[in-house]
């Protein structure tokens, strides 16, 4: 376990920032509702570090949107110089860091469809599923329980191109709580379709 101090100096444009995730080569290993400019982080990274090199990554949550924070607009604080420098981090870092993050909205067209892994993940009662279109489309996001069977309908309408991040609360369409288990969800866009699966614990 390690510790992150994030500082968020401003908002971006007509949006406030609801969330702030913490990734490791792709995999959300921490995150933290905003309510001050700065935020204390827990994260939790893999020590082997086995699934690449262990490169800590930002996204920023707001008005359900998810937008990658690029390596360039993140400095980090650095002793040595008693400064914040721009550079990467890795999970094999110091045991806390302090680091101000900073977003262009320019960036927020994604090159393709992507669906990332729940976080947390296995989960009680609710979870984080983040994905991305790469243009205007169609989008259902949906729950499916071993059977095959729908659960929930997370999304279904008209999507801009961009990044999005939805909460599942554990509950069906008829709003009565699922049982614990093993579930798979399915973004269907266009003519992409990306599976993925998760567990909720009770």
């Amino acid at each position: 376990m390690s510790l992150l101090f994030a500082y968020y100096p401003k908002q971006t444009k007509n949006s406030s920032i609801e969330e702030i995730g913490v990734l490791e080569d792709g995999t959300c290993i921490g995150a933290v509702l905003v309510d001050e400019p700065s935020e204390q982080i827990l994260i939790y990274p893999d020590g082997s570090s086995t699934r690449g090199s262990g490169e800590i990554t930002f996204e920023i949550i707001y008005s359900g949107r998810s937008l990658p924070v690029q390596q360039s607009n993140y400095l980090v604080y650095e002793a040595s110089r008693d400064d914040y420098v721009n550079k990467k981090l890795h999970s094999n870092d110091q045991f806390y860091s302090k680091v101000i993050l900073s977003a262009d909205e320019n960036q927020i067209i994604p090159n393709k469809h992507s669906l990332r892994q729940n976080y947390p993940n296995p989960f009680n009662p609710i979870t984080n599923i983040a994905y991305s279109i790469p243009e205007t489309e169609k989008v259902n996001l949906s729950i499916f329980n071993i059977k095959g069977q729908i659960v929930k309908t997370l999304v279904n309408e008209t999507k801009q191109s961009g990044y999005y991040s939805v909460r599942w609360n554990g509950t069906n369409n008829s709003g009565i709580k699922v049982a614990s288990g093993l579930y798979f969800y399915k973004l269907s866009a266009g003519k992409t379709i990306l599976n993925k699966k998760m567990i909720l614990l009770k």
